[in-house]
């Protein structure tokens, strides 16, 4: 969700990042662990996710996901994930600097990026620097760097995992101009399955909240995907 100037421009507001009370919702939800995939070992999740209304009035919305992550190594992978948003309203809001109308934005997304784990076999701890891409239907698309650090650890007998993604957007381009915010956040996942599994997520951001859920399944080089 963004900041709209009532003569239509787009108009960056590096402060609201800075605080955390910005101008578009950003995607909070991971479906991340911190395990490495084998070499060329492929996960796909199919997810969605749903947001209620903040403490600064509706940035309720809906989206559906798909993330790819393939094994490059023992200890690291490349994800690629597209997300389609549809917000549910806008409504207008006057800030000091003038009139805005609070856009709602429906937005597609795309992420790219690197996971790395600090071992090969313990895979309880991961980073990972992503880079994203926001795709608003109104206004013009800007970039977000999203460094994470993963922690993961699996009970009852491997069969379920519990896993948390503290994060930290960074800068932005907002309609050719850039815009050095920082806005932290974290998310929790839990997941139910070996080789293919149901994840339930929450992710906090912006002082937003999105819950979300989704199904994993991997397949390996030259195999059938194990659903």
């Amino acid at each position: 969700m963004r900041c709209i100037k009532s003569n239509g421009q787009v108009a960056g507001l590096a402060m609201f990042m800075l605080v955390g009370s910005g101008c578009y919702h950003p995607v909070t939800t991971m479906f991340e662990t911190s395990e490495s995939l084998e070499a060329g070992e492929t996960k796909v999740t199919l997810a969605g996710t749903v947001s209620p209304e903040s403490i600064h009035g509706d940035y309720a919305g809906t989206s559906l996901t798909g993330i790819v992550d393939h094994g490059i190594s023992a200890n690291q992978d490349i994800r690629l994930r597209v997300e389609r948003r549809n917000a549910m309203s806008e409504s207008p809001v006057s800030y000091s600097s003038g009139q805005y109308s609070l856009l709602l934005d429906s937005y597609s997304f795309l992420e790219l990026g690197s996971k790395w784990s600090a071992s090969s076999t313990a895979n309880n701890l991961a980073a990972s620097l992503p880079i994203q891409l926001y795709i608003p239907d109104e206004g013009k698309a800007f970039f977000i760097l999203d460094p994470r650090v993963i922690l993961s650890t699996k009970i009852a007998d491997e069969k379920m995992e519990v896993s948390s993604v503290f994060h930290v957007q960074l800068g932005g381009v907002w309609g050719g101009e850039e815009v050095p915010g920082i806005m932290p956040g974290i998310a929790l996942g839990v997941g139910f399955g070996k080789h293919h599994a149901t994840r339930l997520e929450v992710g906090w951001s912006n002082e937003t909240i999105t819950f979300g859920f989704g199904r994993q399944f991997r397949t390996k080089k030259d195999q059938d995907p194990q659903l």
